[in-house]
């Protein structure tokens, strides 16, 4: 599993959906499991999709059927998981605008862990956007 930590910022914002990039490498199937969790870790929202087969990596989205809203200052993230069958599923860029985001569930350790940590990947990010509107506040 691997997941991107947002924070909204001078704004409310209303999460529609998501979209994140991965590759399926050999696998027949696609299963992937989904959730949208609060600063807490707490699960706002969840599921698990089979979606299309895509060896050299795609764009997926995933609309939300209820919207969330988040508030300025609160946090949330974007949680995704592929079949263990898939070696690296996730796409992730090497020099990203937002550092330190980004963690994979190492585990060895039981534990979420920076993608940082991982050699060439210190100002890395998971390929995970979240997609929705910019309220005033």
């Amino acid at each position: 599993m691997w997941l991107n930590q947002f924070t909204v910022t001078g704004n409310t914002f209303r999460l529609e959906s998501f979209q994140f990039y991965m590759r399926t490498e050999f696998a027949f199937t696609n299963t992937v499991s989904l959730a949208v969790l609060d600063a807490n870790g707490q699960t706002l929202v969840s599921g698990v999709l089979n979606l299309e087969l895509a060896a050299s990596g795609a764009w997926y989205t995933i609309t939300l059927n209820n919207p969330l809203t988040f508030n300025d200052g609160q946090s949330f993230s974007i949680q995704t998981g592929a079949s263990g069958i898939i070696g690296y599923p996730a796409g992730a860029d090497a020099n990203a605008r937002v550092p330190n985001r980004s963690f994979f569930f190492d585990r060895s350790q039981n534990r979420y862990v920076s993608l940082g940590t991982i050699p060439g990947f210190g100002n890395g990010a998971f390929l995970i956007r979240a997609v929705g509107t910019l309220i005033p506040t």
